[in-house]
């Protein structure tokens, strides 16, 4: 499942707690991960200790994700 979903820009965000630390759960989320990104949307992993401790630093990440998938692409220059 994941934690929060952003339709507008196709981003999703993911908090991690003690539980993904096995390694079938890791494999697991991995796996889900891989196919959620082949639709085409984007995804941010966190961990809960990163929330708690460094929330600024989440929330930075979190903002120069969304300015990146806001900017527009500069266009491509011919063979020149």
């Amino acid at each position: 499942m994941i934690d929060f979903y952003c339709p507008e820009l196709k981003l999703a965000l993911e908090v991690d707690g003690d539980s993904h630390f096995t390694d079938d759960t890791n494999l697991s989320d991995m796996q889900r991960q891989f196919q959620i990104e082949t639709f085409d949307i984007r995804f941010l992993r966190f961990t809960n200790r990163e929330i708690y401790k460094n929330l600024e630093g989440v929330l930075i990440k979190i903002a120069e994700k969304i300015k990146q998938i806001t900017s527009p692409t500069p266009p491509c220059k011919g063979g020149d």
